[in-house]
């Protein structure tokens, strides 16, 4: 069984190749351009093939991290119900990002086409799978343990930006799943326009502040955030992060006190909102790690995700919960989702 993988048309460009259930190469293509932003990593896909001395056609099949015309469906969806709103909005700025998704099917194709040097009905199968699956089965099937519980945190996936799964030996079962436009990605986006930072750009630098600011608004962003919901699911308020942090009420103190911000400069008051809201988060996933463990019981915890590599809270992750032990996936860029669909998609086969 060959399995080729392909992340692109995002962040972090790669390919992946998966013979008989082993993944014998995996490269980013900013190993070759030295360029992040790139669509079909056709450098990347040469190098699978050439190390493996494996053609194109040869392959099983083809299989792309993420399915495109479902998140497309969601922005369409959101900003149709949303095109009367005013100013910022957070979770159209966070979702601007996957706008082109629609076309990607067909221009994979097109682009894996010309590089194999043969028509589109020659291709192997292309195969697009969920974002969270193939997290979810790289976080499991990778780990030592036979049964685990899986939690899989991510900004924006299809619909699905956070998920729970149960893992049983070759199994691996969904159990429950936050949805878009609840995302800890447009908590942090929202926050970090707020604080006079690049939206789609500065999150990471929001989080670095934290350590130097107080939580001191932790409980009134908790307060007015979130919605709690029956059996411990909760729903962010985005609502009242449109409304409340849109240019024209961003002056107004009924949110937190006004920044007195210098351009260039960073203050206090913009160290203790960014401790404020990562506390939040920290909040937010203690609260799911302890729920998941009450009630599917399980004595292994595996993590995956965009959030998942957020260290300090990994360290209260396991000080603070009842799981014997935890594994995290530990390849964090969006180059790994190559590898993460080839094995997604072995393990279908295994189970077939």
């Amino acid at each position: 069984m060959k399995i080729l993988g392909v992340c692109a048309y995002y962040h972090d460009s790669g390919a992946a190749l998966l013979v008989n259930g082993e993944i014998v190469t995996a490269v980013q293509e900013t190993r070759f351009t030295n360029v992040t932003h790139i669509g079909v990593p056709t450098n990347s896909i040469s190098y699978c093939l050439a190390e493996s001395g494996i053609k194109l056609k040869e392959l099983d099949s083809i299989v792309f991290y993420e399915k495109p015309l479902i998140a497309s469906q969601l922005i369409n969806e959101y900003e149709f119900a949303n095109s009367s709103i005013k100013g910022f909005n957070p979770v159209l700025q966070v979702i601007s990002l996957q706008r082109n998704k629609q076309f990607f099917r067909a221009m994979l194709k097109k682009e894996l086409a010309a590089f194999g040097n043969c028509k589109r009905s020659e291709l192997p199968p292309v195969e697009f799978i969920e974002h969270n699956q193939s997290q979810a089965t790289s976080a499991f099937f990778l780990s030592p343990f036979e049964r685990a519980a899986v939690i899989c945190i991510n900004s924006v996936g299809e619909w699905a930006t956070a998920s729970v799964w149960l893992g049983k030996k070759n199994q691996l079962l969904p159990q429950w799943s936050l949805n878009f436009p609840n995302s800890f990605k447009i908590l942090c986006t929202a926050f970090s326009y707020y604080t006079g930072l690049k939206i789609n750009s500065d999150e990471n630098r929001l989080r670095e502040l934290a350590p130097y600011g107080k939580p001191k608004y932790a409980e009134l962003f908790l307060d007015k955030l979130l919605e709690s919901k029956e059996n411990d699911i909760f729903q962010i308020n985005t609502d009242y992060l449109v409304t409340e942090l849109t240019t024209t009420n961003r002056d107004s103190d009924n949110f937190v006190e006004v920044s007195s911000r210098l351009e260039g400069k960073i203050n206090q008051w913009e160290m203790d909102v960014a401790a404020s809201i990562q506390k939040v988060i920290e909040e937010i996933i203690l609260r799911l790690v302890n729920t998941v463990y009450q009630r599917f019981g399980e004595n292994y915890l595996c993590l995956a995700g965009d959030v998942a590599h957020y260290h300090i809270l990994n360290g209260k992750i396991m000080r603070e919960n009842s799981f014997r032990d935890i594994w995290i996936q530990p390849w964090n860029d969006y180059s790994r989702s190559a590898a993460l669909a080839v094995w997604f998609q072995c393990a279908c086969v295994c189970v077939k």
